[in-house]
């Protein structure tokens, strides 16, 4: 499928982090979008997953989902 001008949604950056156990780096998230999303708009998922707190930064650089524990706590 050719790149897409939507900004990829909240669950498809979810899915994507969730299907590769400790996560994935920001620049191996960018490649598994990019299938079907412009580079530009995959920075824009990420930035807003972030703001949301539904993604973290583990110790390791590597995005992951935030657990429902601690959305509770935030």
């Amino acid at each position: 499928m050719a790149s897409s001008p939507e900004i990829p949604t909240d669950d498809e950056v979810l899915d994507a982090l969730r299907a590769n156990e400790g996560g994935l780096t920001p620049t191996a998230l960018m490649q598994v979008l990019e299938i079907d999303h412009t580079p530009e708009n995959i920075i824009r998922a990420i930035q807003r997953v972030l703001d949301r707190n539904k993604v973290r930064l583990s110790d390791g650089a590597k995005l992951i989902p935030t657990e429902v524990d601690e959305l509770a706590l935030a």
